[in-house]
């Protein structure tokens, strides 16, 4: 009973999007608003974690998105600029903090990128992203640091809903973000709470997968 019914559930869905006719694709120099949220995984490579004394494991709250995208006069081409917030928090053990405790570490990612758009004329169009940008990392202790960041990354917009003039999409994007940090970037008063050595200096890479809707107008 449970297959008869997820079958009719792919088989609605299919005849759906199968139904969504060509005002579903990218118009051009058209404007498109996306918000989206999900996780990331702040230091994928454990980098910090391996190298720091102080530090147990990096946690992350949900990391919230906001994109606005142009269409050029090619639908296949677009800029977009973004912003990403993720709040984290290191793990800080013993002996520097009895009971653990987390110190704040949040991220923040402003972005400019080039959007690929492949077969912007049909209900689901997958794409690929790449740009550059900052990273703004912000300690709970010390100042806060600006670094230079490159991401890249693709997913899928799946159209659905179409009024006169807008038209929404579900979309399902994931994207790396690349950035060096050295402790000599950071703070002292930083340095010591996280316990990094002073010749600590490593490449970071961060995941951010998400999930939310797009608006075009």
């Amino acid at each position: 009973m449970r297959v008869r019914k997820l079958l009719g559930i792919l088989v609605v869905g299919g005849l759906f999007l199968v139904a969504v006719p060509a005002w579903a694709q990218f118009r051009a120099n058209g404007v498109a608003i996306s918000g989206f949220a999900g996780i990331n995984i702040v230091d994928l490579g454990n980098t910090i974690e391996a190298a720091a004394g102080n530090v147990g494991n990096v946690r992350t709250a949900p990391s919230l998105n906001l994109a606005v995208e142009y269409v050029t006069a090619s639908p296949w081409i677009g800029i977009e600029f973004g912003g990403n917030f993720t709040p984290a928090s290191i793990q800080l053990i013993a002996p520097i903090a009895t009971p653990d405790i987390n110190f704040q570490f949040n991220h923040w990612y402003l972005t400019g990128n080039a959007v690929f758009h492949i077969l912007p004329d049909r209900s689901v169009v997958p794409y690929l992203t790449a740009g550059a940008g900052i990273v703004i990392l912000d300690p709970e202790l010390g100042d806060s640091q600006t670094k230079f960041v490159f991401n890249g990354g693709g997913g899928v917009d799946i159209f659905g809903v179409r009024t006169e003039r807008t038209s929404v999409a579900l979309r399902l994007d994931g994207r790396f973000y690349l950035y060096s940090l050295r402790a000599a970037d950071l703070d002292a008063a930083t340095v010591a709470e996280l316990g990094l050595p002073a010749g600590f200096d490593r490449t970071l890479s961060d995941l951010v997968l998400s999930a939310g809707l797009r608006v075009t107008l």
